[in-house]
């Protein structure tokens, strides 16, 4: 995968040998980037981005600025969330966000 693929580092994450590891700190920090605490069941039970799209709509629905504010805590560059077309791409922008920290973390802790 390319690093301008927008999924790499989510599918690289996916495909890792320790993935049900990863998995689980991939939830624990979006569940922490978006102010979720305990992490969320629908965090386990559903595809993780169709159930992050679901709860960003819930929260855009109660209030549309909510989405800037969480976009800035998951950290996505200005242009990519200008760019998102609809909330299942900017759910996707976020998991690959928080995929490259995890993977980027466990790296620099020697764990990969």
């Amino acid at each position: 995968m390319a690093a301008s693929d927008p999924s790499s580092a989510w599918l690289a994450l996916q495909q890792h040998r320790r993935q049900a590891y990863l998995q689980d700190q991939l939830r624990r920090q979006l569940a922490k980037d978006l102010g979720l605490s305990p992490v969320p069941d629908f965090f386990y039970k559903e595809d993780l981005p169709a159930g992050l799209t679901s709860h960003l709509a819930q929260r855009a629905q109660q209030n549309p600025r909510a989405l800037y504010q969480l976009c800035y805590q998951v950290d996505l560059p200005e242009e990519r969330v200008a760019q998102a077309y609809d909330l299942r791409e900017l759910a996707l922008l976020m998991v690959e966000r928080e995929a490259q920290k995890v993977l980027l973390r466990e790296q620099l802790a020697g764990r990969l």
